[in-house]
C-alpha cells in the first residue's frame, strides 16, 4: 500500500532538488512524465467504456479506484517537492510554468521515432516478449497516427471547444481496435495453417500457403539466432521433415514402416504447438496501444490543480478534458469494435453461400466468440442477478440477460 506514496515522494524530492540546485525546468511536465508510468489510464477508460455498457458496479468501481490512486501518487509528488523545496512547492509549481510548452512535436521528423521508442518502454512495462513487438507496434503506430491527423486536420476549426479532441480520440481508439483485430485475424491464420503444415494435414498446399509457411519458418529461425524466440520453436522445425520422410515411408508399399514413430520430447512439441495455436485475444496486442492513449496524465493535472490551485481557476476545464477525453476514447473502442463485428457480418453473409455447412459453423462460432468488447468474459461466478448461464445442446455456455431468460 506504500508503493505509491514511495514512488510520489521520490518523484517529487528528486524533481525539486534537480529543480532548485541543478537547472530549471517544466516541474508539471517531468512530475506527469515520470508518474505516468505508475498511473492507471487504462482502468480508468476500461471503467468508463464498462458503465457506458451497462455493467455499473465494476465500472463504477473502477472509476472511483483509479481517481484515488493516481490523488495518491500526485499527492505524494507534491509533499515530496514540498519537502525538497524547503515548503516553497507552490512557488516552484508555478514558477515553472514558464518553462512548459516550448517543444511542437509536429514540426520535428523524430516524432515517430520517439513515440514508438515510447511505446517500446510501454511493451516492456507489460513484460511482453521481444518476439511479440512489431504486431503490438503496429496497433500503437495506427491508433496514434489516427489521432493525431484528425486533430491536427480539424483543429484549426474547432478553436472554442473540445470536439477536435474528441473526434482525434475517437478516431485514435476506433483505429487502434479496427488494427488490433484485423491483425489477430491474420496471426490465427497464419498460426493454423503453420500448425497444420507441420501436422501433415495440407496434402496440396497453395503458393500462398507455401510462402506463408516459409515465412514463418524463416522469422523463426532468426528469432532463434538473436536469441528472442523460444528454442522449441526452432526444434520443432526439424519435425517437418520428419514426419514427412516418415508419411511417405508409410504409405510406401515396399517399405516395413507401419506407424508414425515420435519420441516424448517431440510429443511434447507438439502439445506445445497445439496450445500456442490457440486464437489471439485482440485485447492482447490493443491494450498497449490503449495505455498510450490513455489521459492518465490529464487525471493527474486535475489533481495537481487541486493541490495547487492555478490563477486563472482551469481546474473545471481540466475535469472537463479528462471526461471528454477518456469517454472519447471508449465511444472509439467501441465504435471500432461494431466496425469490425459488422464487417465480419457481412462478409459471413456473402460466404455463406460458398461454404459448406462446417465452414457455415465454425464460422458463426468464430463470431460468437469475438462478439464482445470486454477484457474478461462471463462465468459461473458472476453475478446471477446480472448474467445467467443457459447451457446448450452443444454444451456451450451462452451469457442471457434476466428479461430474455
Amino acid at each position: 500500500m506504500l508503493i505509491d506514496v514511495i514512488v510520489g515522494l521520490s518523484t517529487g524530492i528528486i524533481g525539486g532538488l534537480w529543480y532548485n540546485h541543478v537547472a530549471n525546468f517544466c516541474v508539471s511536465s517531468v512530475l506527469l512524465g515520470v508518474l505516468y508510468w505508475f498511473f492507471y489510464g487504462t482502468a480508468f477508460v476500461i471503467g468508463i467504456l464498462e458503465i457506458i455498457a451497462g455493467e455499473l458496479e465494476t465500472g463504477v468501481t473502477r472509476f472511483m479506484a483509479v481517481s484515488i490512486k493516481t490523488f495518491v501518487l500526485s499527492l505524494g509528488a507534491s509533499l515530496g517537492l514540498m519537502l525538497s523545496s524547503g515548503g516553497g512547492a507552490m512557488e516552484v509549481w508555478t514558477e515553472s510554468e514558464e518553462f512548459c510548452g516550448q517543444t511542437n512535436l509536429g514540426e520535428h521528423w523524430w516524432r515517430i521515432p520517439m513515440y514508438l521508442a515510447s511505446s517500446v518502454a510501454v511493451l516492456g512495462q507489460y513484460r511482453l516478449p521481444i518476439s511479440q513487438y512489431v504486431r503490438a507496434l503496429i496497433v500503437m503506430l495506427a491508433g496514434y497516427e489516427a489521432q493525431y491527423a484528425v486533430f491536427h486536420g480539424i483543429s484549426e476549426s474547432f478553436t472554442e471547444d473540445n470536439l477536435d479532441t474528441a473526434a482525434s480520440n475517437i478516431a485514435g481508439a476506433a483505429a487502434a481496435a479496427v488494427t488490433a483485430s484485423v491483425l489477430a485475424e491474420i496471426i490465427n491464420w497464419g498460426r493454423q495453417y503453420y500448425m497444420d503444415r507441420l501436422l501433415s494435414k495440407i496434402e496440396n498446399p497453395t503458393v500462398l500457403g507455401n510462402l506463408v509457411f516459409g515465412c514463418m519458418k524463416v522469422s523463426i529461425k532468426l528469432e532463434s539466432c538473436f536469441g528472442l524466440g523460444r528454442s522449441s520453436d526452432f526444434e520443432r522445425l526439424d519435425l517437418d521433415k520428419k514426419l514427412d520422410q516418415q508419411m511417405s515411408e508409410l504409405y510406401d508399399d515396399n517399405h516395413s514402416r507401419d506407424k508414425i514413430e515420435v519420441t516424448k520430447r517431440e510429443e511434447n512439441l507438439f502439445l506445445e504447438l497445439i496450445v500456442g495455436s490457440k486464437d489471439l485475444n485482440p485485447w492482447a496486442i490493443l491494450m498497449p496501444a490503449v495505455y498510450q492513449l490513455v489521459p492518465g496524465s490529464v487525471i493527474a493535472k486535475l489533481w495537481f490543480h487541486s493541490i495547487f490551485p492555478p490563477p486563472d481557476d482551469s481546474t473545471e476545464s481540466t475535469f472537463s478534458s479528462l471526461m471528454v477525453i477518456s469517454t472519447s476514447l471508449a465511444l472509439g473502442l467501441i465504435l471500432g469494435f461494431a466496425v469490425v463485428q459488422s464487417s465480419f457480418w457481412l462478409g459471413g453473409k456473402f460466404a455463406q453461400h460458398f461454404e459448406s455447412d462446417d465452414q457455415t459453423e465454425a464460422r458463426r462460432r468464430h463470431q460468437t466468440k469475438m462478439g464482445g468488447m470486454y477484457t474478461a468474459g462471463t462465468s459461473a461466478d458472476d453475478d446471477p442477478g446480472s448474467t445467467t448461464l443457459i447451457v446448450t445442446e452443444d454444451d456451450e455456455a451462452e451469457p442471457v440477460r434476466d428479461d430474455e431468460a
